[in-house]
């Protein structure tokens, strides 16, 4: 008993020490058996699919895919955290992976690649934990649902409304990542009914834009959580949303910044004065986290971005345990799914670098009448 224990003890110390890069085979191994605990059945892979980010020589990440649906991002390097994302229904296509979807896994390539430029770290204790089958660490303690039920987007036939563009999708620029997560937060609060006043701009290439918000009804009972055909209630959203942030319009890509989606939701839309914009790099990625998670707990979703060449949005709009939030890509609900949102190793750069929410994103209550029907409490129900 005795010799059989210590073999136990070896073998677990040198799988401690022995940092090493991460098979294909055991990235299923841990893919399978992570997604069979959470939906009690057993799962097979159905494809996985080597990532590899720029500069990399190797993989970085394995995408193991399931079917019908179901997904899990598993680190390609047994000193990082194993498990970079998750989803038991969701769907992550490979091919043509969006411009903010492919930016976040970039900063978990960037991590990684920092981390074996750096031996003295040592290999993370999850991995021995879920070769186990030991999912403790994915007992879900604390746990806020998708707030937002919508799975909007930026193309057709959503951006019907935006500037022609013979070679956008369905004949129109996109309506721009910006304009979509501001669109299914105001959607989860079917806020507001009218909005103020109006704005104009000129969008270099499609002259001048304008829209009157105070004149403006928001039909929201009227606006689906997805569409396959033109909705001229969420066209109008999306459209007014974008000029509201004096969007950038191009047939390949829109872009804005994520200073104006703040101001044009307190000033256009009638959002909270309090609502800010906060910098994950003036804090810790421990307050980072307790600081999402706080506006998640008062059922507030979340307007988040990132950057690299170019500027992304998305929605946080839940999470699961400490360090996995769900994010909400306005891509059609593709790729939806929880992502890990910390250091990928104790020792690595912020992960969060160049990353940023606006935080205290709600209704304001004080000087608007038309909010009776909305609750501000963590347990509103998405519609």
């Amino acid at each position: 008993m005795k010799k059989q224990l210590l073999i136990v003890l070896l073998v677990t110390l040198c799988w401690m020490i022995s940092a090493e890069k991460v098979e294909e085979s055991t990235a299923i191994r841990i893919a399978e058996g992570l997604m069979g605990n959470m939906t009690n059945r057993t799962m097979t892979a159905f494809s996985v699919h080597p990532y590899m980010g720029q500069d990399a020589s190797s993989p970085d990440i394995y995408i193991v895919s399931f079917s019908p649906g179901g997904f899990v991002l598993v680190a390609a390097d047994d000193l990082s955290a194993p498990v970079l994302g998750y989803s038991t229904n969701g769907l992550f296509p490979t091919k043509e992976i969006p411009a903010h979807v492919e930016w976040y896994l970039g900063q978990y390539s960037r991590s990684m690649q920092e981390i074996r430029a750096n031996s003295h770290w040592s290999v993370d204790p999850g991995w021995n934990k879920l070769l186990r089958k030991d999912f403790s660490d994915f007992v879900i303690t604390r746990d806020v649902a998708p707030l937002c039920a919508t799975t909007w987007d930026q193309g057709w036939p959503y951006n019907s409304l935006c500037p022609p563009d013979a070679s956008g999708p369905g004949g129109h620029v996109y309506a721009g990542c910006v304009a979509t997560a501001m669109a299914q937060i105001m959607k989860k609060w079917n806020y507001p009914v009218t909005g103020n006043g109006s704005h104009s701009y000129y969008a270099d290439g499609y002259g001048t834009q304008s829209v009157n918000f105070g004149a403006t009804t928001y039909n929201w009972s009227l606006m689906p959580n997805s569409i396959s055909q033109e909705n001229i209630h969420i066209s109008t959203l999306l459209y007014h949303c974008g000029v509201g942030v004096d969007m950038m319009y191009s047939y390949d890509g829109s872009g804005a910044y994520s200073d104006d989606a703040r101001d044009a939701m307190v000033n256009y839309f009638r959002y909270n004065n309090a609502a800010q914009l906060h910098w994950a790099s003036d804090y810790s990625s421990t307050i980072w986290a307790s600081m999402l998670r706080s506006d998640l707990d008062q059922g507030r979703p979340i307007y988040y971005r990132g950057q690299n060449d170019g500027g992304h949005a998305f929605v946080l709009d839940g999470y699961q345990g400490t360090n996995y939030f769900h994010f909400n890509w306005g891509w059609s609900g593709y790729y939806d799914g929880y992502f890990y949102l910390s250091n990928l190793n104790p020792g690595s750069h912020s992960f969060t670098q160049y990353q940023g929410a606006i935080l205290n994103l709600y209704p304001n209550p004080v000087i608007n009448n038309d909010l009776a029907a909305v609750s501000l409490s963590g347990n509103t129900a998405p519609t």
